[in-house]
């Protein structure tokens, strides 16, 4: 089972996770179980972001936007094993990856 969890961590799939969290993401599971992304437009958008940044942050939205869509269990998955369960029911994963 850990060899599972270790080869999970190192799939594209969590490799784009990562990298969304990094640039302040977050990945939800909402108490029915769908997955759900986030992210604050000030990071995407802002002006005090250089535009270097504001772009690999935008391509990296992107991919987790795709990713959403094609591997909806794996980012499930993955949010349910990192993430923090809250009262309501959602879990969340968020904070540097």
């Amino acid at each position: 089972m850990a060899h599972e969890h270790q080869a999970a961590a190192t799939t594209p799939i969590a490799i784009i996770a990562r990298g969304f969290l990094a640039i302040g993401g977050r990945i939800m599971v909402n108490p029915a179980g769908h997955v759900e992304s986030a992210i604050n437009a000030r990071i995407i958008l802002g002006h005090n972001v250089p535009r270097k940044d504001r772009r690999a942050c935008r391509e990296s939205l992107r991919a987790m936007a795709r990713a959403e869509e094609r591997h909806t269990r794996e980012l499930t998955s993955l949010a349910t094993a990192h993430g923090a369960r809250r009262r309501d029911g959602w879990i969340v994963w968020e904070g540097r990856a």
